[in-house]
């Protein structure tokens, strides 16, 4: 549930998941170039 509603790279989650690609290479993060994934609003729609 920590994780749910947000915005996550797959190859941050894949590294600390200790998910590997076939040849066991693990694919870079490309945050430095897309920056900082959004924040979700606080609001609360009923």
């Amino acid at each position: 549930m920590a994780r749910s509603g947000r915005v996550w790279i797959a190859a941050e989650l894949g590294e600390e998941l200790g998910v590997k690609g076939i040849d066991g290479s693990q694919p870079p993060s490309h945050r430095a170039f897309l920056g900082e994934p959004a924040e979700p609003s606080p609001a609360i729609v009923e």
